[in-house]
């Protein structure tokens, strides 16, 4: 399982936070990113598998992932310094007119090769219901909260089931 030791607080990061959407703009990322600088921004506050998630897709798929710099804590919450990269948001480049047909079937292909990456992927342990590393997981579906590790199939469900027997 991860270590569960945390590293120091960061206490330049509010202040961090504080200069980036002052130069950059409060709401350019939405409500949990701030750009910090012009090749950076930071993420947060984050749940741990997903930073463990972005480091997996990114050792073991061609995936393009934003490059993790550092990680910060702060209040005892994680934020993800990691890689921006500037541009317009596929959502607004679809549906403003900016990319032709061809175009469109070009992204739609490149998404279904990453999907089919993600499906391939092979799990850090057979059977297991955890993390990338092993460790408590996330998932939006289940809920806003970490959960498990399950060592089976049998158990996850069960959790999510409440333990009411089948």
């Amino acid at each position: 399982m991860a270590n569960e030791r945390k590293p120091p607080t960061s206490y330049l990061l509010p202040l961090r936070l504080w200069i980036g959407k002052k130069l950059f703009g409060a709401d350019k990322l939405g409500r949990h990113g701030v750009q910090v600088s012009p090749g950076r921004m930071i993420k947060g506050p984050c749940h741990m598998p997903e930073l463990e998630a972005l480091r997996y897709v990114a050792e073991y798929t061609s995936i393009p992932v934003p490059k993790v710099f550092t990680t910060h804590y702060h209040d005892d919450r994680l934020y993800i310094e990691m890689e921006y990269i500037r541009g317009m948001s596929l959502e607004k480049a679809w549906h403003r007119g900016y990319l032709s047909q061809d175009q469109k079937k070009h992204i739609i292909n490149q998404v279904a090769g990453y999907v089919g990456q993600l499906r391939r992927l092979e799990p850090p342990q057979e059977g297991i219901v955890a993390s990338a590393t092993l460790d408590k997981a996330f998932d939006h579906r289940v809920g806003c909260w970490t959960f498990g590790p399950f060592m089976s199939h049998e158990g996850f469900h069960s959790y999510l089931r409440a333990d009411i027997p089948m």
